[in-house]
């Protein structure tokens, strides 16, 4: 039972560090890893207000490179803020699980408040947040305390199969110092610009900002990028929606595993079953034993015996009558009868008693 927990756990496990990789038609993606030659990692610096950037080319399709050291920079106007959500994540397993930190000497993804990119390779300057794979959960969203960061992907001389990661940034006003001009997230966690709201791409961690609430009369909103999703997210919330879902996906699990192991059950009882009559079917029937006839029998009994169980099922044994003046024997084996004895002038009777 333990080990079956514990394969559902790491089914889990798996699915929430892998959310999938999304495609978007309005943003030119960005990588970390230079697609030609992709060994290099130049230093790269954006200062939009938002866009996409994934570890390489093919991320969620082909793995990524060894020996990484890949930086990226982004600004933002200096009473701005800057948020990185993550849609994909797939680096490999090198979280520490009784430190609760990532080792140092293992592909991990870096976050600076700084765009110090000298002192950072260097060292000099320690990340804000460091982020790996193996920790069981998909990574949170990060938002920064200053208008820049630098993110940083690292990789050992390790090959692997795991391929990469890509995460949205935007640039956003605090709530606290919101104006007129921004959108405020259902969650309240950020002010977006308005006219990143209703645009089919996700800057809300809420995805608030896609809601056919939030976008009525937005002629730029494709009724098609709605679904039923979105109505269940915007009615009930997104915690409660990925609760309930993810129980739906274990419940499901669960189900499937309760029929295979039934179905499995029934196959080897049935199989047993046939073996069986096929064992019964291959063995001759045991002869029924015959009745023994007594010792005092002869030919002439056996034939009357066989006859006697043919016409009247089960036969009477015939017992030879007593000598007369003998009294039938009580304690003593049926059919014999006492042999005289020369000695025993009584010839086996009981001698009575005279008086004198």
């Amino acid at each position: 039972m333990e080990s079956y927990k514990i394969a559902v756990l790491l089914l889990l496990a798996t699915t929430c560090v892998k959310a999938g990789l999304k495609t978007y038609k309005n943003i030119t993606p960005a990588y970390m890893q230079d697609l030609e030659p992709t060994f290099m990692c130049l230093s790269k610096e954006v200062n939009e207000s938002y866009g996409l950037v994934l570890s390489h080319q093919k991320a969620d399709v082909e793995p990524y490179e060894t020996n990484l050291d890949c930086l990226f920079t982004i600004h933002t106007t200096r009473d701005k803020r800057i948020n990185l959500r993550f849609e994909y994540f797939d680096l490999e397993r090198n979280y520490n699980m009784e430190t609760g930190r990532c080792e140092e000497s293992g592909d991990r993804f870096e976050i600076y408040e700084s765009d110090g990119i000298f002192w950072i390779k260097n060292g000099n300057i320690q990340p804000d947040e460091t982020i790996c794979g193996g920790t069981g959960k998909f990574p949170e969203d990060y938002q920064s305390l200053t208008s820049t960061i630098t993110v940083r992907l690292l990789t050992d001389g390790n090959r692997s199969n795991n391929k990469g990661l890509q995460f949205l940034y935007v640039a956003f006003t605090p709530v606290e110092e919101k104006t007129d001009s921004c959108f405020v997230c259902k969650d309240e966690s950020m002010c977006i610009d308005k006219s990143l709201k209703c645009d089919e791409i996700y800057h809300c961690n809420d995805n608030s900002d896609e809601y056919k609430s939030s976008c009525e009369g937005n002629i730029t909103l494709k009724s098609e990028h709605h679904n039923i999703w979105d109505d269940l997210i915007e009615r009930f919330g997104f915690t409660l929606v990925a609760v309930v879902g993810s129980a739906a996906i274990v419940l499901i699990i669960v189900l499937l595993l309760v029929c295979i192991c039934c179905c499995c059950c029934c196959c080897c009882r049935k199989k047993d079953d046939i073996q069986e009559q096929k064992q019964y079917q291959r063995s001759p029937p045991v002869p029924r034993p015959a009745a023994y006839p007594t010792h005092n029998s002869n030919a002439s009994n056996y034939s009357s015996y066989s006859s006697s169980v043919s016409n009247h099922g089960r036969p009477q044994p015939s017992y030879p009558s007593y000598h007369p003046g003998y009294p039938p024997q009580q304690n003593g084996h049926a059919g014999y009868q006492p042999v005289y004895n020369p000695a025993n002038p009584t010839n086996g009777r009981m001698a009575y008693p005279h008086k004198v």
